[in-house]
């Protein structure tokens, strides 16, 4: 099968997600704490009705914040209820987009600058294996084309335990977790980089550090991205991801150009799998030292 086949067919994934979550409407929670109660509402009608249950009873009310207006007693606020509840959604809406809210209070304080960096070096790491793994297994070892793309496929199984074991790890410590994983890949780059060269280089001793490292690799990722979602509240969480991912996305534009540098020379390329390496140790240290970890703790509006 040509290559274009193969990239045509595992696209079609892709094709349809990007259709299908046009159609995924927002959350309840989140209309709520914007004040749009009727969306919620209707969202929640929705759910009840392909669920074939009713809806409990009662009415939806807008999550206000703690402003020195909500703390008023509805007996004690001067303006009526209709335009107390406007100013609050009023007042909910103009915190979206504005960085500065990912650094209000002596938490998000620590906590911003910590998920930036982790998100930068996961990526800067990440993109760079993943672009260098074909690469160094084609110059390393005296095998067929053929050979070289089972090894890289062997690797790819390292996805399953990584992630089965970040779904149990993640409930017991988010932070302490996701910093275990950047050791065991920072580990795991260095003894594949160990084993591709001279005469220590051995092909399926690479193999098996290639599956570590793509577990290692997709547990950062999946507890790493929990950890963002809980970090932040409701109303400024999508910019609190969104800015973390601008991070991403410029390590990973890097971080092949970083490697191309080295690329046509054997003998200085463990340079690059080096700070490879040395890019998820140092994750390891905003990892462990975030202010808080989120386990059993319920997501802020």
């Amino acid at each position: 099968i040509k290559w274009r086949w193969v990239l045509g067919i595992v696209s079609i994934p892709v094709g349809i997600m990007a259709v299908a979550r046009r159609h995924v409407p927002e959350s309840p929670r989140y209309y709520l704490a914007n004040g749009e109660v009727s969306k919620a509402q209707e969202i929640l009608e929705r759910v009840a009705e392909t669920n074939k249950v009713p809806l409990p009873p009662g009415r939806l009310a807008p999550l206000r914040k703690s402003s020195s207006t909500d703390r008023l007693n509805p007996s004690e606020d001067p303006r009526p209820r209709s335009a107390a509840a406007a100013a609050a959604a009023a007042s909910a809406s103009s915190m979206h987009g504005k960085i500065s809210e990912l650094f209000r209070g002596e938490t998000l304080r620590k906590t911003t600058p910590r998920l930036w960096m982790l998100w930068f070096l996961t990526q800067f790491s990440s993109a760079g294996m993943v672009f260098a793994l074909p690469k160094i297994f084609d110059e390393s070892f005296a095998v067929s084309k053929k050979r070289i793309a089972l090894d890289l496929l062997w690797g790819v199984f390292g996805l399953i335990p990584g992630l089965a074991i970040a779904y149990f790890v993640v409930e017991k410590s988010r932070k302490y977790s996701l910093a275990g994983y950047y050791l065991v890949a920072a580990a795991s780059v260095f003894l594949f980089m160990l084993t591709t060269m001279g005469s220590l280089a051995n092909e399926a001793a690479a193999i098996l550090m290639s599956v570590v490292l793509r577990g290692a690799m997709e547990g950062c990722f999946a507890i790493l991205n929990t950890t963002s979602v809980e970090a932040y509240p409701t109303l400024i969480r999508a910019s609190g991801l969104g800015n973390a991912q601008i991070l991403d996305h410029i390590a990973g534009a890097i971080s092949p150009l970083f490697f191309s540098i080295f690329n046509d020379n054997t003998k200085l390329r463990p340079i690059a799998l080096t700070v490879y390496a040395a890019a998820y140790a140092l994750a390891f240290l905003p990892a462990v030292t975030l202010p808080k970890d989120y386990v059993g703790q319920a997501i802020k509006d």
